[in-house]
């Protein structure tokens, strides 16, 4: 099995690589001997840069993003001349926005709307050129438990709309993208201990009660999820989601 989780001579391109759960990503491929390209809309290449350098990590950084799709084209043409273009494609970058929908603000809704929806399909569809040129490639978009049931307490309805949609893109990217041996799945996190629940900690109790494992996930338990998908261990599955959430879409 360990023969096919590893990844050198691939190139992997993470979405939202600078933090949470993309971070983690990132560092696990690198660990598996990819070379990891960090797309992200934050300026401060160097920190990044020098920040996985401490972690023993030599990673690369292009700016994009990913809800401007000339950014996108732009930061997928960067990508293809400096290192010969993606072999994988990680979309993490994800933001939510909590408010009760009657008084949901107009700018929160299309905020959320266009990273996480549209912004995965904007990578997708410039990676996908990448993968065709190669002959084969896997794509696998960070969707959420948000995607498959409606949350408590919290009302993040931007959220799990956009994950829902994200999730169905899955399956018809993969349906049509299967001529060019494109493999795409979306893994769906549950409450995962990252930095981005520490705003609503209030929360964790009822969370806790709502998952059969009483724990959140690690950061790690989701990365392994997705080095699994865009392994050639998972070369029969693509149009699928894997949900890591401890059980919470069990109950």
């Amino acid at each position: 099995m360990e023969k096919f989780l590893r990844f050198d001579g691939k190139n992997v391109v993470v979405t939202g690589g600078s933090g949470g759960i993309g971070e983690k990503i990132c560092t696990l491929f690198a660990e598996k001997g990819a070379r990891v390209i960090i797309a992200d809309i934050r300026a401060d290449e160097a920190e990044i840069i020098e920040f996985y350098q401490t972690k023993g990590f030599e990673l690369f950084y292009q700016p994009m993003d990913v809800s401007d799709p000339e950014s996108v084209r732009a930061g997928a043409a960067s990508i293809r001349e400096k290192y010969g273009g993606a072999d994988i494609l990680v979309t993490a970058a994800g933001v939510g926005a909590v408010h009760p929908a009657l008084d949901y603000p107009d700018e929160a809704w299309q905020r959320v709307l266009s990273i996480n929806l549209n912004g995965t399909f904007y990578c997708a569809r410039e990676f996908a050129r990448h993968m065709i040129e190669k002959g084969k490639g896997s794509m696998i978009c960070i969707s959420s438990i948000a995607a498959l049931k409606a949350l408590r307490p919290e009302t993040n309805i931007s959220y799990g709309v956009s994950k829902a949609a994200v999730t169905h893109l899955c399956k018809l990217l993969a349906s049509e993208w299967t001529e060019y041996n494109i493999r795409i799945n979306a893994v769906a996190p549950g409450y995962t201990a990252t930095g981005a629940l520490t705003k609503m900690q209030n929360y964790l109790p009822l969370w806790l009660e709502q998952i059969p494992m009483h724990r959140l996930l690690e950061p790690l338990e989701i990365a392994q999820a997705v080095l699994f998908l865009a392994s050639d261990a998972a070369s029969g599955i693509t149009g699928t989601q894997l949900m890591v959430d401890g059980g919470y879409s069990a109950w």
